[in-house]
């Protein structure tokens, strides 16, 4: 819930979203720590079609 109210920015090509919390950044492709820690955030697939948005599920 926290991360939602990240900021989103990029790291090079890298978009990133910074959890206000934790003060880490994480990719938005991967779920990667881009600061260098040892943690992960879920990433799910996402497609548009026909103005709706579809997230892969696990």
């Amino acid at each position: 819930m926290i991360l939602s109210l990240g900021v989103t920015g990029s790291h090079g090509h890298e978009p990133k979203v910074a959890c206000p919390f934790h003060k880490k950044t994480f990719s938005l492709k991967t779920g990667a720590c881009l600061s260098g820690d040892d943690y992960q955030i879920y990433t799910f697939a996402v497609r548009i079609e026909n103005g709706l948005v579809y997230i892969g599920l696990p």
